[in-house]
């Protein structure tokens, strides 16, 4: 029917990443990495280009080339540079699983925010929620 057609075509879709469900934008093409550098690194893996990253010593390190050339710096890993964050105008913001809750609450104001897990067992869920960000699901 009509309605359904409707409702499948939401602006929203809910993503679910280790037991948290996230209502995010029906597109997530402006990903922004802050705080989390297991999310850069999956991102080279899936080459996944995110609109912002974060910078070390104010620089992106060459090994994050690939996915860093069209990005703008949002701060150094533990210390997110809102006011460049919103100006990227993010869909969705991937923070650290270690950021203190008050970054995480501000990244929230900006757009919605997941706490990208930093243990090595989630490498999978991790891997599966940047490839549905991105659209580049195996």
């Amino acid at each position: 029917s009509n309605e359904e057609a409707k409702t499948a075509e939401s602006d929203t879709k809910v993503v679910k990443y280790l037991d948290q469900e996230y209502t995010l934008p029906a597109k997530t093409d402006r990903i922004v990495i802050t705080g989390a550098v297991e999310a850069m690194e999956d991102a080279i893996i899936l080459d996944v280009n995110p609109v912002g990253a974060i910078t070390f010593s104010g620089k992106f390190p060459p090994m994050f080339e690939s996915i860093t050339k069209e990005a703008t710096s949002v701060g150094e890993k533990m210390e997110p540079n809102f006011e460049s964050i919103l100006s990227l105008k993010p869909d969705v913001i991937l923070g650290s699983s270690k950021a203190k809750p008050e970054v995480i609450e501000q990244l929230n104001k900006i757009a919605p925010t997941i706490p990208y897990s930093h243990m090595s067992t989630n490498w999978e869920s991790n891997l599966k929620l940047l490839g549905e960000l991105s659209g580049k699901q195996e």
